[in-house]
């Protein structure tokens, strides 16, 4: 699709084009953006802020389930 100038592999996991790799290090991004939501509230107390990345949170665990259940750990239902 050329080239992307987005912030990789982080703006990935929202652009519709992107195809995750199956076995690729998602758990580790999530935990990583909750720790960082997590740390933005107790140092601001604003959660307004610090939930900004609440989208990418879910589309993190979103490509997390869709992976589990192309490799048959989960069912799809």
């Amino acid at each position: 699709y050329g080239f992307c100038g987005a912030l990789a592999p982080i703006a990935c996991y929202t652009c519709s084009h992107f195809q995750p790799w199956l076995n690729g290090p998602h758990e580790e991004v999530l935990a990583r953006l909750i720790e960082d939501r997590d740390r933005i509230a107790d140092q601001t107390g604003d959660y307004k802020i610090a939930s900004v990345n609440d989208r990418l949170i879910l589309a993190v665990s979103d490509v997390i389930h869709r992976c589990k259940v192309a490799q048959g750990e989960i069912g799809s239902g």
